[in-house]
């Protein structure tokens, strides 16, 4: 789908690290690398490495803001890429061709496989 959109895609990379909560954080620092930190993958949890177009349709996965239908399944049209933030035109719904601006935001997960808690922002 997103090679049918003639914009340039742009790349948005998570920063992976162990937060700073979890015990013996300098041991686990040496142990895990940020390389290998990205690539570890769970599931409900977004990948290290994200490809976006301007005019490219696209849905929520996570509840973000409710108020404004910012809702898991919400569909939206890209209009514009920036470092921190992308704006989007809601195309569902009762907010429906409302512009909003979604920020980077920072996610944990702790998983019982893993001495620690990962946080991907």
């Amino acid at each position: 789908m997103l090679s049918m959109v003639s914009f340039e895609e742009k790349t948005y990379y998570s920063f992976d690290s162990i937060c700073k909560t979890s015990a013996n954080l300098d041991g686990l620092e040496i142990l895990y690398s940020d390389e290998f930190l990205n690539t570890l993958e769970f599931n409900c949890f977004p990948q290290h490495e994200l490809n976006l177009k301007i005019n490219a349709p696209i849905m929520l996965l996570r509840n973000l803001n409710s108020s404004i239908s910012l809702c898991n399944g919400t569909r939206l049209i890209i209009t514009d890429l920036r470092s921190r933030v992308i704006t989007v035109i809601i195309i569902t719904g009762s907010f429906a061709y409302n512009k909003v601006y979604i920020s980077k935001i920072i996610l944990s997960i702790t998983n019982r496989k893993w001495p620690f808690i990962l946080r991907r922002r």
